[in-house]
């Protein structure tokens, strides 16, 4: 077996028989090891199974790229770490959201979501009320993990638990599989046409070599320091507490944390959320959880809600994390080291330490000289069946054991390591400002294909000196208001590496971009666009980069996921207008005419018309400065007018002659036609046209208008009204013809 595995590193085949080259191997086989050697394409002939795409690591993320590429029609595996996909969501499963994704939820998001609001309202039971908000979304964690297992099941994703992963298998710089050790066997190799990183650390990048970032540094020079850890453990309201759910003692490190509890969390109730320390009510009401067997989320003032989550005090390693003021002097930017993400060795240790500072704070809720509270403690009905010995910390105490297997078998994790890849999104890149309709929206970015829409989010380490000058970003960058951004194709490629994408926390961005889309609803969304670059590239035979982010926007919108930054009450996911509005504003090309209306039925302007198409057909570039003509073409459209420089830039490219010649006029405001738009359609799209007559297909087309009309329905780009009809004469309206004609035209012409 040794003798076997050696042979697989090639570098030290000819030291066969030397300790060092036995020493080295064997560390290649470590996660995130530096100086891995993957494997070669000459094993793979020994691959137990193949498939089109395996997800790597069983996060939220993983969860909706497996389930996404699944539906796409190719095979799919996931190898999560534990007995459950979920990750995190599983450990804070009440949810953390912008406007958008809690009042417009959607995609593999919205599906999940609206599932348990089913299962809880069946019941009569309340899901809202943690963060003392009844627009909330608050659910169990084991209640979350069946409907994810559920909705893998469904669509057929074989899934593997236990998986811990050793190595990857290299063609040069092309991954052709992975290999894992799980329950069954120390090694087991699966072979793919594109493997996704979706673990929560970023494990699976350096062991192919992939340039990324850990920190502020790289994955070979590590930050000093990461985002704090929190392990998340999930507590419950009993009449009293069981004998056997009270900590024996205190457990290592209590005197330690203590402090840093009191002024936190003390025993008072009603104290105001906003002040510190707070009631042990108002802690419990923070991430308040319903429960499925008893009730209402909330039960009573006196007792709050059933259920909750330890998730306030116990950030690790930061001390004192919501009273600053407080802190003791030797615990002053104290924090996780990036070697947590580089290194087994200090990331074990850390959970421990994280683990112990859980428990600690659970023995301070029931110390007599704590809290002495007699009704909360750890719940018994989450994670029993899911943590398993396997999942246990060396440095927990035996003593503790019995409350480690209730806890979660993962951490809340805020950073991971970040691929360098094709194109970086930074603060830049999602930072908000205030639109005229009241509305803080990012920049638009023609090819996202995925949105977040928290502000940022950091818990220690977020000071200047830890921020990334490859990046431009301080400090200040660090209070962004709510609202949507998008994600561009180019962050989900790594610069180099082929057969290989990532879906989590781990894509091309700065630590500032990341720390806004590490919450459940974002990792989703750029979980379920990687999913469905990864299902183009393997169904068509392609590398990743070569997919086009159009047809991935394309099948994310027919899928139901959101991919604009505009929210239309009038195009709603269902609508057969929702998949090509959502491109056409994805891209920058038409936007609602209110904060929350897309005025879908009305009809657009010549105006109008000119922007549309002179961005659809790239010659008016989203974000390239405009030209200021002085001299204008058409007497009624001068200088000055907003649409010059777009009716000048179709007008140069022989879109338009206008509707008058003497004088030469446009008439911008007059609404813009069925067979007005089909011209403008089919010579931006440089289609064939038949006889100058027409072939007569239609009959309420005006002379001259037939051979356009034609065209453009026979390419697809617009669509006849009725059979042998097309009301060519009719005001072309803003969904049904524009922005279906806008994608046509962008997937006729091969647009990016």
């Amino acid at each position: 077996m040794l003798r076997a595995r050696l042979f697989r590193c090639p570098a030290l085949r000819s030291l066969l028989l030397t300790g060092i080259a036995v020493s080295l191997c064997l560390n290649a086989q470590t996660n995130g090891a530096k100086g891995s050697y993957p494997l070669t394409a000459d094993i793979l002939p020994q691959a137990e199974r193949f498939y089109d795409v395996i997800v790597a690591g069983g996060s939220a993320g993983g969860f909706a790229a497996a389930l996404q590429a699944r539906r796409m029609g190719v095979s799919v595996a996931i190898l999560a770490e534990t007995n459950v996909v979920g990750g995190q969501l599983l450990s804070v499963p009440t949810i953390d959201e912008g406007w958008m994704s809690r009042n417009f939820p959607s995609g593999v998001y919205g599906e999940l979501i609206g599932r348990l609001n089913l299962l809880y309202s069946a019941k009569g039971i309340s899901i809202s009320g943690c963060y003392w908000d009844s627009g909330s979304r608050c659910y169990e964690p084991h209640v979350v993990g069946q409907q994810i297992a559920a909705m893998l099941r469904d669509a057929g994703v074989e899934v593997f638990t236990r998986a811990s992963f050793k190595n990857v298998v290299m063609d040069g710089s092309l991954v052709r599989g992975v290999e894992f050790r799980d329950s069954t066997s120390a090694s087991r190799i699966f072979g793919s046409k594109i493997l996704i990183d979706a673990t929560e650390y970023g494990d699976l990048i350096p062991l192919t070599g992939a340039a990324h970032y850990v920190g502020n540094g790289t994955g070979d020079a590590p930050g000093t320091c990461i985002q704090n850890i929190t392990y998340a453990v999930p507590i419950k309201f009993y009449e009293a507490v069981p004998a056997r759910l009270r900590l024996p003692s205190p457990p290592p490190g209590y005197d330690t944390y203590k402090p840093e509890f009191q002024s936190t969390v003390t025993e008072q109730t009603g104290s105001p959320f906003s002040m510190y320390p707070v009631s042990l009510f108002d802690h419990n009401i923070y991430r308040a959880m319903p429960d499925l067997s008893r009730g209402l989320a909330a039960n009573a003032p006196k007792v709050g809600p059933f259920k909750s989550s330890v998730n306030f005090a116990n950030d690790y390693r930061d001390h004192y994390t919501y009273t600053k003021q407080q802190m003791p002097s030797q615990y002053f930017h104290l924090a996780l080291s990036g070697q947590f993400l580089t290194d087994p060795e200090t990331r074990a240790a850390e959970i421990s330490q994280a683990k112990l500072k859980t428990l600690a704070f659970l023995y301070y809720i029931q110390d007599p000289k704590g809290l002495n509270d007699p009704h909360w403690a750890i719940a018994d009905d989450e994670y029993g069946d899911i943590t398993a010995v396997d999942d246990y910390s060396n440095d927990v105490p035996q003593p503790y054991k019995m409350f480690e297997a209730l806890m979660p078998p993962f951490p809340y994790v805020r950073e991971s390591r970040r691929i360098k890849a094709v194109s970086m999104l930074t603060a830049e890149g999602i930072r908000r400002t205030l639109g005229t309709d009241g509305r803080w929206r990012g920049p638009v970015a023609p090819t996202g294909i995925a949105f977040g829409d928290y502000t940022t989010d950091f818990h220690n380490c977020n000071w200047d000196s830890t921020l990334e000058g490859w990046a431009h970003e301080t400090s200040n960058d660090l209070a962004m208001p709510q609202g949507p951004f998008q994600v561009p194709f180019g962050s989900f490629i790594p610069e180099t590496v082929d057969g290989f994408l990532v879906a989590e926390k781990n894509l091309g961005y700065s630590r500032v971009a990341s720390s806004a889309l590490r919450l459940q609803p974002s990792v989703m969304s750029t979980g379920q666009a990687a999913g469905s670059i990864a299902a183009f590239a393997a169904r068509n035979h392609v590398q990743p980069r070569l997919v086009t982010p159009l047809q991935v926007q394309v099948e994310l919108a027919h899928d139901g996921a959101r991919i604009s930054l505009f929210a239309h009450d009038d195009v709603p996911a269902g609508s057969p207008y929702w998949a090509d509005v959502q491109v056409a504003a994805a891209r920058g090309i038409m936007t609602g005419t209110s904060v929350t209306h897309f005025s879908a039925a009305n009809p657009i302007t010549r105006r109008e018309a000119a922007v549309v198409l002179s961005r659809t057909l790239d010659y008016s570039p989203l974000g390239a400065p405009l030209t200021t003509p002085t001299i204008s073409t058409f007497a009624d459209v001068p200088p000055g007018d907003w649409g010059l420089p777009f009716v000048e830039a179709i007008a140069a490219h022989g879109i338009t002659s206008g509707c008058s010649q003497s004088p030469r006029k446009f008439c911008p405001d007059d609404p813009m036609s069925r067979q007005q738009f089909a011209v403008f359609l089919a010579i931006g799209a440089n289609l064939p046209l038949g006889p100058a007559t027409g072939a007569g297909v239609f009959s309420d087309v005006d002379t001259g208008f037939q051979p356009y009309v034609e065209a453009v329905v026979r390419a697809g780009l617009m669509d006849p009204c009725s059979t042998g009809h097309f009301c060519g004469a009719a005001p072309a309206k803003r969904a049904a013809d524009v922005a279906h004609g806008v994608v046509r035209t962008l997937q006729f012409t091969g647009a990016h």
